[in-house]
């Protein structure tokens, strides 16, 4: 019985992440990913956003007022599975992205990525390749890490700041 639960639960959200990504690409713009964090009462629902041009102010206004709706609808009619009060953030991905995708890794070939696995190991390094089940990272020593995709729990991209400071420190 609770397989069938989190079987539905899992559902669920696929569907509400579905929908979420449907009204983001109906404005034009491209839904990077959808983070959700339930907490005992309600929680967070993390929208990320962007568009070649990167995404204005206003394109999140736009966004989060269309999502919310969405979200109202849902909830309306019992379809949303969070008890109590909800937040709807919705935001670009910033310099330190989120990766969700297998197309996220490839299209970051050559960048700085912090992984983090279901075991809550981690692991930060180059991206070098994904093949289809892993992604491979050259970590500080040297050594290529092959991580499988499905054991990834979060990653984002590492932006290096100390290149810029040392940059301005040089023309002073």
């Amino acid at each position: 019985m609770a397989v069938k639960a989190a079987d539905n639960k899992a559902n669920n959200l696929k569907s509400i992440t579905d929908g979420i990504k449907g009204i983001v690409e109906a404005a034009a713009l491209e839904c990077v990913g959808v983070e959700v964090e339930r907490a005992k009462e309600g929680g967070t629902i993390r929208v990320y956003i962007d568009s070649s041009d990167g995404v204005s102010h206003n394109e999140c206004v736009s966004a989060s007022r269309a999502v919310n709706e969405y979200l109202d609808r849902l909830d309306e009619e019992g379809r949303l599975d969070f008890r109590g009060a909800y937040f709807v953030e919705v935001s670009s991905p910033g310099i330190e992205r989120p990766l969700f995708t297998p197309e996220h890794y490839t299209r970051f070939i050559g960048r700085r990525a912090a992984v983090t696995l279901a075991a809550r190991k981690k692991a930060e390094g180059e991206i070098l390749s994904y093949d289809g089940d892993e992604v491979t990272l050259r970590i500080s020593d040297g050594s290529d890490v092959r991580v499988p995709f499905a054991s990834i729990k979060h990653a984002r991209l590492v932006y290096d700041f100390g290149d810029g400071a040392e940059k301005k420190k040089k023309h002073k």
